[in-house]
């Protein structure tokens, strides 16, 4: 299967886990898997054994079903099976292939383009992704969703956070709306 051409990458700049921190949850649940295969590989396991353990290891950590982050790695990545990503990442760990990284950067989401490339290459160059959102005992243990700190860090742009907490939710739906509003007019213009 001939997999597609990179997409180009958004700058030269070194690049920080700051900068990746709005990478979709798609990109990031993958790169995740990538790394526990990528640990379990150097112990000697298959990489197709290491990805299901890594699956469900991934899947466990961010409170979410297997096949939903099975579903990621291959569906979602316009892939036949979950044995041609599997494929993919054994000839990356193998031989340095550069196909699997071109397949994540061509299937950045529009919405999350500069963050999920930025979290592509922080990971294929720097070798570590940061580190996985955790449990959030002030939650009751549940996960912090990446979303939850997309979500703060664009609201505070209109408010302080202490405002943020203080405001009833339909007060903090207005500038969203906004935004909202903007944008579908830009994209028609």
């Amino acid at each position: 299967m001939a997999l597609p051409e990179p997409a180009p990458l958004m700058t030269t700049e070194p690049i920080t886990p700051e900068d990746a921190a709005d990478a979709s949850l798609r990109i990031r649940h993958v790169l995740e898997v990538l790394d526990e295969v990528r640990e379990a590989v150097k112990r000697g396991e298959t990489p197709s054994a290491a990805r299901r353990q890594a699956t469900q290891r991934v899947a466990e950590r961010r409170g979410i079903d297997e096949r939903t982050v099975a579903d990621k790695c291959w569906r979602q990545l316009a892939l036949p099976t979950i044995g041609e990503f599997d494929r993919a990442v054994e000839a990356w760990l193998s031989r340095g292939d550069p196909g699997l990284r071109r397949l994540l950067e061509s299937r950045a989401t529009a919405a999350h383009r500069d963050g999920d490339l930025g979290l592509i290459r922080l990971f294929f160059e720097g070798g570590r992704l940061p580190p996985a959102t955790e449990a959030d005992p002030s939650a009751g243990g549940a996960v912090r969703d990446d979303r939850v700190d997309w979500a703060l860090r664009r609201a505070s742009r209109w408010c302080s956070i202490d405002d943020l907490v203080a405001r009833p939710v339909s007060s903090l739906l207005d500038p969203w709306r906004r935004a909202i509003q903007e944008a579908v007019l830009v994209r028609e213009a």
